[in-house]
């Protein structure tokens, strides 16, 4: 699975299952974000799989809600 790290000027940092990997930014599509699950086309361009983003993301705050609740029950 490829996800969008970050662009920085003209670069994308894409994390990939072998570590973290840089293309041109220009390769991406006008529609992707930081963060999104990416396809990459035989055009060699990447869009955003909508699906599999929105599922990341569930399961990132299902996460982040799941470490939250030791420390809010202590409060």
């Amino acid at each position: 699975m490829d996800i969008l790290d970050r662009i920085e000027e003209e670069t994308a940092y894409i994390e990939g299952d072998h570590g973290i990997y840089m293309v041109p930014a220009n390769l991406l599509d006008a529609a992707v974000q930081e963060g999104d699950v990416l396809v990459l086309l035989e055009n060699g361009t990447y869009v955003p799989d909508v699906q599999a983003t929105l599922e990341r993301r569930e399961r990132l705050r299902k996460l982040r809600q799941h470490l939250r609740r030791p420390y809010q029950s202590e409060q």
